[in-house]
C-alpha cells in the first residue's frame, strides 16, 4: 500500500458522504479534529452495501452529506 502525501492546501474541507459523515458510525473518529461542520448536497442517491453508505452517481436525489474542516496543525499523517 502506498502512503499519501499531505494535501498542498490543508484548509480545504473533506466531503464526507459515507461512514465519516456526521451522524454515521465513524464520525466519532474524526469529530475531535474537526473545527467546522456544514451540511452539503450533491446529485446522487445514497445506497447501503453491507451496512456501509455508498453514493450512486445518478441524479435522482440530493443526499445530505457533510463538509468537514480540520485544523492542519492537529492532523498527524
Amino acid at each position: 500500500m502506498t502512503n499519501l502525501d499531505r494535501p498542498d492546501d490543508q484548509t480545504r474541507p473533506l466531503f464526507a458522504y459515507g461512514l465519516l459523515k456526521p451522524g454515521e458510525m465513524a464520525f466519532a473518529l474524526v469529530n475531535p479534529f474537526s473545527v467546522r461542520k456544514e451540511p452539503a448536497k450533491v446529485p446522487g442517491t445514497l445506497r447501503l452495501r453491507h451496512g456501509i453508505p455508498l453514493r450512486a452517481p445518478d441524479t435522482s436525489g440530493l443526499p445530505v452529506c457533510g463538509l468537514l474542516w480540520f485544523q492542519p496543525a492537529r492532523i498527524a499523517i
